[in-house]
C-alpha cells in the first residue's frame, strides 16, 4: 500500500522472559530475523522485556550531559544558552516523553544539568543561582526565562495520555481495559504496586486533567463557597457532589448542567 519494504538486516525480534524459548526460535526461523536479548531503543528510548530499571536509564542522563559539555557554552552568553535549552535540549526531552514514560528522576537528573549549564556556563565548579528555578521556569510574559519545566511538562504529558485512551478505541485501551478490569468508571481502578508505568501514568494523568477541569468549572460558575469535595457537602448546601468521581482527586468536580444551575452566577 505504501511502497515500504521491511530493512531486514535492521530488524529483530523480542519476546517476553515467560516465552518458551523454543518458540522463539521457532518464530525467529520463520521470520528469518536474529532474537534480540539485549537493549532494545526506540526513538531514542530504552525498551525492555520487563521493567525498566534505573541502570536502563542511566545513559540517557548520561547522553544528556556530554551534549551539554560539547557545547562548550563557556563562550557562550546567557541568552544563546537560553536559545540553546529551549530549542534543543527541552524539544529533545520532549520528543522522548512522547516515546516512554520517563520516571520522575530523570527529569529531576535532566533539570539539574539544565541549571546548572544555565548558571555555570558548563564550568565544572559550583554557580551562584541568582533567579530561583521557580522565576526561570515561568512564562516570559510572567517575568520568567521561557524555560519548560521538565517535571510540569511530564504532567502535561501524562495528561495528553490519558485523553487520547479515554477518547479512542485503540489497541492499547482494549489492552488496558482487560487487565485492569475497566468499566465506565475508569477512575474507580485501584492503584496497585504491579501496576505498569504506563498504567500508573495514564492515572496521574486522569487524576491530574479531571482536577483541572473541576477548577475551570468553579471559576466558570463563580461559586462563592469553595470547590466542591467528594464524601462531603459545601456550605451552600444547594450544590451537588458528584459521588461517583474518584475520592484522591485533589479538587472537586460538578457537572457542567447542576453547576451551572446550582452555582450563583453573578
Amino acid at each position: 500500500m505504501t511502497g515500504f519494504t521491511v530493512n531486514w538486516s535492521k530488524s529483530s525480534i523480542r519476546f517476553s522472559p515467560s516465552v518458551p524459548s523454543r518458540f522463539t526460535r521457532w518464530m525467529a526461523r520463520i521470520l528469518k530475523v536474529p532474537l534480540n536479548q539485549s537493549e532494545w531503543r526506540y526513538l531514542g528510548a530504552p525498551l525492555a522485556g520487563t521493567r525498566l530499571m534505573r541502570a536502563y536509564w542511566c545513559p540517557v542522563v548520561e547522553e544528556m550531559r556530554k551534549k551539554l559539555e560539547s557545547w562548550q557554552a563557556s563562550y557562550l552568553t546567557m541568552a544563546g544558552r537560553i536559545v540553546l535549552i529551549r530549542s534543543i535540549i527541552q524539544s529533545a526531552q520532549l520528543h522522548l516523553m512522547q516515546a516512554a514514560v520517563l520516571p520522575d528522576w530523570v527529569t529531576k537528573e535532566i533539570n539539574k544539568l539544565v541549571r546548572h549549564f544555565l548558571w555555570s556556563g558548563g564550568r565544572k565548579m559550583r554557580s551562584m543561582k541568582y533567579v530561583s528555578w521557580e522565576v526561570v521556569t515561568r512564562d516570559m510574559t510572567e517575568g520568567g526565562l521561557g524555560i519548560r519545566c521538565l517535571s510540569r511538562l511530564r504532567k502535561a504529558v501524562f495528561a495528553k495520555m490519558a485523553f487520547r485512551v479515554l477518547n479512542s478505541n485503540s489497541l492499547l485501551k482494549w489492552h488496558l481495559s482487560f487487565k485492569y478490569k475497566w468499566n465506565e468508571n475508569v477512575w474507580e481502578v485501584p492503584h496497585r504496586v504491579q501496576s505498569s508505568p504506563a498504567f500508573r501514568a495514564i492515572s496521574s494523568g486522569m487524576e491530574m486533567m479531571f482536577g483541572e477541569m473541576a477548577f475551570g468549572m468553579y471559576n466558570f460558575c463563580q461559586i462563592s463557597s469553595q470547590i466542591i469535595g467528594y464524601g462531603n457537602r459545601s456550605s451552600d448546601s444547594s450544590i451537588p457532589v458528584y459521588s461517583n468521581m474518584p475520592k484522591e482527586f485533589d479538587k472537586g468536580w460538578a457537572s457542567m448542567e447542576d453547576g451551572v444551575e446550582a452555582a450563583n452566577i453573578t
